[in-house]
């Protein structure tokens, strides 16, 4: 992958599509509103589902979430870079744009060199979705990417099969007790073993 030539089109507001070890999303930089709001229109995206923020270490999830909650040093430990997504506080510096007016955000942390590259050479999250219209199967395979959005993307990087094919568990530490919100590539029986929380 050419990841410089990648990394300039999101600093210039453009929308890629990217794996991930779960499903392959679209994403841009998650300060750039305009290129925020355009994923909302290529997918057909309610303005109701907030994208999540795409990072590349434990200093991106600090810059956009407040992660002094309870349980997210455990579960950051015990899965993170992983198939996780961890609903958290949000910091101001993040547009209610990005989040659908929420005061929290989801965060993923990959298992997978391409995503983390990106967002790491992009220096901050990229904001994503899945890389699928709404009420579609989701991506697994760049080639599907490619059916979905044809051309409108401005780049798409083709890394084949996704690790899971499947997408991410999602848990919500917002609440007491935290809530599973989606059941994934992890079992909820092992987020529970870990955390020794009945969810």
């Amino acid at each position: 992958m050419k990841l410089n030539f990648v990394v300039d089109i999101l600093l210039q507001g453009g929308i890629v599509g990217f794996p991930t070890e779960t499903v392959y999303g679209i994403g841009c930089d998650i300060f750039n509103l305009s290129a925020v709001e355009k994923i909302f229109d290529l997918k057909k995206r309610e303005k109701t589902k907030p994208l999540a923020a795409h990072v590349g270490s434990f200093e991106q999830i600090e810059m956009v979430a407040n992660t002094n909650v309870k349980f997210f040093e455990t579960l950051y430990k015990n899965f993170l870079p992983g198939p996780l997504a961890i609903i958290l506080p949000k910091k101001p510096v993040v547009d209610s744009v990005v989040t659908c007016g929420l005061e929290t955000i989801s965060i993923r942390y990959p298992d997978c060199k391409e995503a983390v590259e990106l967002a790491l050479g992009l220096g901050r999250p990229i904001a994503a979705t899945s890389a699928n219209l709404s009420g579609q199967p989701s991506a697994v395979h760049h080639e599907d990417v490619l059916k979905y959005f044809p051309d409108c993307l401005d780049f798409v990087v083709q890394s084949g099969f996704t690790k899971y094919r499947k997408e991410s568990t999602i848990i919500d530490l917002t609440v007491s007790p935290p809530k599973i919100l989606r059941q994934g590539a992890i079992p909820v029986e092992e987020i529970e073993k870990v955390l020794q929380v009945k969810l």
